[in-house]
């Protein structure tokens, strides 16, 4: 199986409904204090615009791995928020669902079992808000 076509069936692995959460799941959820929204852009993408919700860490996908293996206290203090713990929910969003996906890959790996995350994206979300108007 070629590299291309092994990320193909990964990707589409991926987008199972139990692992991907809709635009309008996610205008529940963002109101949801249960919830942990992670967004793993860029913080020069974050400055487009954010997501707001009531629990919230920007956390780049480069140094994702890294940042959900530091002890809780290393955590808190660089991103001024408390560490999500293994079974919090935890929703993994980016610009266009690609990062959100190797995210959600990742947290899966590390044992954070509830993970999901929303494909869309903030492309999605921003559309989402324009058909609202």
């Amino acid at each position: 199986m070629s590299n291309a076509s092994y990320f193909g069936e990964w990707l589409k692995a991926e987008t199972r409904p139990e692992y991907v959460v809709s635009t309008q799941e996610m205008k529940e959820l963002v109101k949801d204090d249960k919830t942990y929204l992670v967004d793993v852009r860029e913080t020069d993408e974050v400055e487009t615009g954010p997501i707001c919700a009531k629990k919230y860490v920007n956390i780049p996908i480069g140094v994702l791995y890294h940042s959900l293996e530091m002890p809780d206290e290393e955590f808190k203090k660089k991103f001024d928020v408390e560490k999500p713990k293994k079974s919090d929910d935890l929703v993994f969003m980016c610009l266009g669902g690609i990062h959100s996906t190797f995210a959600f890959q990742m947290a899966k790996q590390l044992g954070y079992e509830g993970s999901k995350h929303y494909l869309d994206g903030y492309f999605g979300w921003e559309e989402g808000k324009k058909s609202e108007e």
